[in-house]
């Protein structure tokens, strides 16, 4: 069965459109949204894993992918993605890590300038450019719709994925079930 790009688009715009088009619209408006952003970036690294087939474990490397290019950044990656994403998620504030006796923490901006640097201090700071790193993530999703727009095997994995996007209650949730069809039609102000 071949699906063409036009049966996925409006899916395809309502999952990564939205994310792209959120993460340039606050970096053009400069609303200093920082956590946000890098948040959003997160965002968009776990959904490329997921509509890949990748392991969830896996949206570490496609962060990684957005660092430098270095076997250093390729070492740590996981460890500044679990800090940076679990941090955020969970709290909308970086973890600090602690490796033997030297602690480590963020800083986002999103000013022009480096990607990332280091500073040694106490803590350390692993400074991230948001911009960059948005900029990065977007050109990921850029790449991901031409590959569905060329590719019908992509296409129909993204279709059969979408499938997946509903969370069906179980059975014995009927309370939940009743109450949410009592508020049907319903609005509050």
């Amino acid at each position: 069965m071949e699906i063409a790009f036009k049966e996925i688009e409006k899916e395809f715009n309502e999952t990564f459109g939205y994310v792209r088009q959120d993460i340039a619209e606050i970096l053009k408006k400069n609303l200093g949204l920082n956590y946000t952003i890098a948040l959003l970036v997160c965002c968009a690294c776990e959904m490329l894993t997921w509509h890949r087939d990748l392991r969830d474990d896996q949206a570490y490397e496609v962060f990684t992918s957005l660092l430098p290019d270095t076997d250093s950044y390729k070492a740590i990656g996981k460890t500044l993605w679990e800090a940076l994403r679990n941090g955020l998620a969970h709290k909308f504030r970086p973890d600090t890590f602690r490796i033997e006796d030297e602690e480590w923490r963020f800083t986002i901006s999103s000013q022009s300038g480096p990607q990332m640097s280091v500073t040694k201090g106490q803590p350390n700071w692993i400074h991230l450019n948001v911009r960059v790193f948005s900029s990065r993530v977007i050109s990921r999703i850029d790449a991901y719709e031409q590959e569905l727009r060329t590719s019908a095997d992509a296409r129909l994995s993204f279709h059969e994925k979408s499938k997946r996007y509903i969370r069906t209650i179980p059975a014995e949730a009927a309370r939940i079930a009743d109450a949410l069809r009592s508020v049907l039609g319903e609005t509050h102000s």
